[in-house]
């Protein structure tokens, strides 16, 4: 007799899969009948985002590119269709998430026909109402930019029919965004291209988004830029944003950040800033509720005087419920930390340094060991000429660090040996994922990382491993606890070259043991770690 499971646990079972973004099954789920269909779509959409195909990223070999091109084409089209009532089930009145930028990358993709997309012949006038062009578009915008504009823009009405969106994303023009908030009272989220679509749009927040609370702006070039972020962030409801963030490049002075430190100084708990003038900062000093800071200083060697340096570590030295702090391409950021961590009442969880001198620096070291709490440490600086006792300093304190789960060294471990590499993660037990630079390193070092949940092992260093040596690292590995483990051996020496045979041996061995993979390239005269990141990305 088959038992049929009530729907009540069936969209239990539905929310447990959204909330581990295990979009798969969830599909498996929909397509296995209507009854399941009618609990798992509505939260298949709402983490639609999360689709293997969205994109166009994938698992697929390049052969199948077309079709998972095609894939995430029909994604789209199911979400416009179902704004204009001509799909079974309301898909858009399910989606949380409205990414126009990934819509955009669709129409760049180089398996993706416009045409077909808006085929009359297979959906009839339903979606070429989508489909409209300016007759004179704009000198500086090609004849497609400005095609996905309109199409991403003036003639989508998704956005009427999505009550539970609360992250919007996209280039959206200053002529839409308006409209669309007012659409959508539970925004929380603006992630904008451009930051010029903001001008007027906080008056519509603030009487229809209660909710919102988030800000991501990729760059905003503009003399007015700086101006107009502050009538954004003084036009918001007082104390309610909690995240701002400028990916690239913004002209923002002065004003915007008075705003910030005027009107949300209490809610502000995340705040990231790229390429920005550092002597500002201190006018945030009254934003003491951060959480998470990332400051990147960009290309420009900005010395910063001592006193504006006091001033920042005053600042953060008031804001106790740190746990996150990101320092890139900064003169001074060893010399700005040090005092941070040695702050009792603040306890990292993370902290990325990238920049400084290694050698040296054995105060800031030292003082990391103040820090137990830390589980992500990514360091990045120069390291030459180091001394025997600067390396030695280094290792000794990072080993003390027993609860990193992530530990990132590049450059600044480029002399590290064989025995500092095991004598750093001898205790090191709760290490998931380990990058390092070096010298020499060998099977020797192998054993020493037989870590219980490690899942990403990468070496920068120059390397002499041998292929007996991986196979043994390999069988020492847990099935269950190493699951998906990634080896990667980015700078191997030339004398030690593993042959194609080898190398196929070793990724059938980490792929039976513990369903993992392993890369393996020689070292050809690369110049930096910067090198490196490409290959291991």
């Amino acid at each position: 007799m088959a038992v049929t499971l009530p729907n009540e646990i069936l969209h239990l079972i539905c929310v447990e899969l959204v909330y581990q973004h295990d979009f798969n099954s969830l599909f498996n789920v929909a397509v296995s009948s209507k009854q399941l269909a009618q609990s798992a779509l509505p939260n298949l959409y709402r983490i639609h985002n999360a689709a293997p195909v969205v994109d166009g990223s994938s698992d697929e070999t390049n052969a199948d590119r077309a079709r998972v091109t095609q894939k995430w084409s029909r994604l789209w089209q199911s979400i416009l269709l179902s704004s204009i009532d001509k799909t079974l089930f309301p898909y858009s009145q399910y989606i949380r998430v409205l990414n126009l930028r990934d819509l955009s990358h669709l129409f760049d993709d180089r398996h993706f026909s416009l045409d077909k997309f808006f085929d009359r012949n297979y959906f009839g006038d339903e979606l070429s109402r989508f489909h409209i062009l300016r007759r004179a578009p704009p000198k500086n915008l090609s004849e497609r930019q400005r095609e996905k504009l309109i199409i991403l823009n003036e003639n989508l009405v998704v956005t009427e029919r999505t009550p539970l969106l609360e992250t919007l994303c996209g280039h959206i023009l200053p002529s839409s965004l308006p409209k669309w908030v007012a659409r959508v009272p539970r925004l929380r989220c603006l992630e904008l291209w451009k930051g010029d679509a903001l001008k007027g749009v906080e008056e519509v927040i603030r009487s229809t988004c209660p909710f919102f609370k988030s800000l991501s702006i990729y760059e905003w070039l503009s003399p007015e830029s700086d101006l107009q972020l502050a009538t954004f962030f003084t036009g918001l409801r007082p104390q309610k944003l909690e995240s701002f963030e400028v990916i690239s490049k913004a002209d923002i002075g002065n004003d915007c950040l008075l705003a910030l430190n005027t009107h949300h100084q209490m809610s502000l708990k995340e705040l990231k800033l790229s390429d920005s003038r550092l002597t500002m900062l201190p006018m945030l000093k009254g934003c003491t509720a951060l959480e998470s800071l990332h400051l990147d200083a960009g290309f420009t060697d900005q010395d910063l005087e001592k006193s504006v340096i006091l001033d920042i570590v005053a600042w953060l030295r008031s804001c106790k419920k740190l746990q996150s702090i990101s320092l890139v391409r900064m003169r001074h950021s060893s010399e700005i930390i040090k005092p941070i961590l040695l702050e009792e009442d603040i306890k990292l969880l993370k902290l990325e340094l990238e920049g400084y001198t290694m050698a040296g620096s054995n105060e800031f070291h030292q003082a990391l060991t103040s820090q137990t709490s830390l589980q992500s440490l990514k360091l990045k600086g120069n390291s030459n000429d180091p001394s025997r006792v600067d390396v030695d300093i280094l290792v000794e304190c990072l080993a003390k660090l027993t609860n990193l789960r992530d530990l990132q060294l590049r450059d600044v471990s480029d002399y590290f040996n064989d025995a500092d590499v095991c004598r750093l993660v001898r205790d090191l037990d709760e290490l998931q994922v380990f990058w390092t630079s070096g010298y020499d390193i060998s099977d020797r070092v192998l054993p020493a990382l037989v870590k219980p949940k490690l899942r990403n092992l990468s070496f920068g260093a120059m390397t002499v491993f041998t292929s007996g040596g991986i196979l043994n690292y390999i069988r020492s590995l847990d099935p269950e606890q190493n699951k998906g483990l990634v080896f990667s051996v980015l700078n191997a020496d030339p004398d030690s070259n593993l042959a194609n045979q080898e190398q196929r041996l070793i990724r059938t061995s980490i792929m039976e043991k513990v369903d993992g993979w392993f890369e393996f390239f020689l070292n050809r005269d690369i110049d930096s770690d910067d090198d490196l990141e490409l290959l291991s990305d």
